[in-house]
């Protein structure tokens, strides 16, 4: 870190490009996981060749196609692992997954990370 940062922007680029590049660096070195959780009664995921197919409590099966550079794996009915190699990108597929079936702040229901640790609220009182 010799190098003379003299103002605060290039101060900025500098540790955006660094942090970017160490990104890059640790996604190639060990790849970057998270884990999400499908609960409530009856919901279900399993790949089909490229896609994810939900059972979410809908009419319908829901189908969310998977990404070249996102390997995703079905640890069983509930439980969903994805792995790539850039944090971003594992980031926003992860986002995605969530949006599909957002998480009920009442019952507890829908789609969460693993680690994530949600209020059940209240409901009417009689």
């Amino acid at each position: 870190m010799s190098i003379i940062l003299k103002t605060k922007v290039s101060e900025f680029i500098f540790r955006l490009c660094y942090s970017l590049i160490n990104n890059i660096i640790k996604g190639v070195m060990k790849k970057f996981v998270k884990k999400l959780i499908i609960q409530g009664l009856g919901y279900t995921v399993e790949t089909k060749h490229d896609m994810l197919s939900f059972i979410l409590g809908y009419s319908h099966e829901i189908l969310y196609y998977i990404p070249n550079t996102i390997k995703i794996n079905c640890i069983n009915s509930t439980n969903l692992l994805v792995i790539g190699c850039s944090k971003y990108q594992v980031s926003q597929v992860c986002l995605d997954i969530k949006k599909i079936k957002v998480t009920d702040p009442y019952k507890i229901k829908g789609i969460k990370y693993k680690n994530e640790v949600l209020l059940q609220k209240k409901g009417k009182k009689k």
